[in-house]
């Protein structure tokens, strides 16, 4: 990753702020990215009209799930499901009905 980005700033020399950046990223081709600021503003008072957020008309917010209402509850069946065997056949958990399974999920993709 050494060398994958280079940033080149142009400063003012008025007030030794950046007024150019010209940056570099190296992938499979150079893609090149120029930006240029005019009016650069140090300590400036910033709006709080400019800090409001309201969401669009409509929306619901999403939660990340319990993962304790995805689990299956103590006592309760798991579904049946059926899986390719690494000879090419197939293996259903209800031919394993009640003994111990243990799934191993060593490759996917």
């Amino acid at each position: 990753m050494k060398g994958q980005r280079s940033w080149y700033l142009w400063l003012s020399k008025r007030d030794h702020l950046p007024r150019r950046l010209k940056q570099i990223v190296r992938v499979s081709f150079d893609l090149i990215m120029h930006e240029t600021w005019s009016k650069v503003t140090l300590n400036a008072q910033i709006p709080d009209d400019k800090f409001v957020w309201a969401p669009r008309e409509g929306w619901k917010q999403w939660r990340l799930p319990d993962p304790a209402e995805r689990l299956l509850k103590p006592g309760r069946a798991a579904p049946e499901f059926e899986l390719a065997s690494v000879d090419g056949g197939k293996i259903k958990l209800s031919d394993f009905r009640g003994k111990v399974v243990w799934l191993y999920i060593w490759r996917s993709g």
